[in-house]
């Protein structure tokens, strides 16, 4: 009966044992599904973070864009004339430099254009022009100095860059309250904001953004026969 005795008690002892080994394992396993749960929901919230930086700066970059193009039509707007007669001005300059007649005529058939830049060029003569020729720097809603952070650097630390074209000056119709004695032109105003370098930030998603901004206007009433 002893031995009966002992064998029922490490039965029993061996049951407990078994039960604890089970519980231990589903401990685990249940520690493990919650593991793998909070990794899913930490990898979702990282990709709305990033979701949301990358649309913060898109907003950015577009907001940039459409800022250049208006400040490129309300300059237009008060100095239609003087823009159209900085823009041959530009070609005459192309065109004194190049002695061969095939590319004169594609010159001319290019037409005029000006780019205005937020930093100024270093080729004397060329077609792009700073900024500092429609306003000082540092006034205005465009800064180019440090110490003075314009409205695109809202993030802070991204280096920002603008500029606008001006080109394609073709005969236009008489805009509305106008008769066929008075002349306009029809000009293409593309206008480009970025956020960030690309050569450097290349490896980070939200730091980088670049958009564009293109318009068609009118200028004028302008002599007729202007080029």
């Amino acid at each position: 009966m002893k031995y009966f005795g002992d064998k029922l008690l490490w039965d029993a002892r061996a049951r407990r044992s078994t039960r604890r080994g089970a519980a231990l394992i589903t401990a685990l396993l249940v520690m493990l599904v919650l593991s793998g749960l909070g990794i899913v929901a930490l990898n979702s919230v990282n990709d709305s973070v990033w979701k949301s930086g990358n649309h913060r700066i898109r907003q950015q970059s577009n907001q940039l864009s459409d800022s250049v193009a208006n400040l490129a039509i309300y300059r237009l707007s008060d100095h239609g004339q003087s823009y159209l007669d900085s823009m041959q001005s530009a070609l005459a300059t192309e065109l004194s430099a190049k002695t061969d007649a095939q590319e004169r005529h594609d010159l001319v058939r290019r037409g005029g254009y000006r780019i205005f830049t937020k930093i100024p060029p270093t080729a004397a003569g060329s077609s792009v022009l700073s900024m500092e020729h429609l306003f000082p720097m540092g006034k205005g809603i465009f800064h180019n100095a440090t110490t003075a952070k314009s409205f695109e650097d809202q993030v802070g630390g991204l280096p920002t860059n603008y500029e606008f074209i001006i080109r394609d000056p073709l005969d236009g119709p008489p805009a509305p309250g106008f008769d066929r004695s008075h002349c306009f032109k029809k000009v293409t105003v593309a206008a480009h904001g970025q956020v960030g370098n690309p050569s450097e930030n290349w490896d980070v998603r939200h730091n980088v953004a670049m958009s564009r901004n293109v318009i068609e206007a009118m200028v004028g009433p302008v002599p007729c026969g202007t080029k």
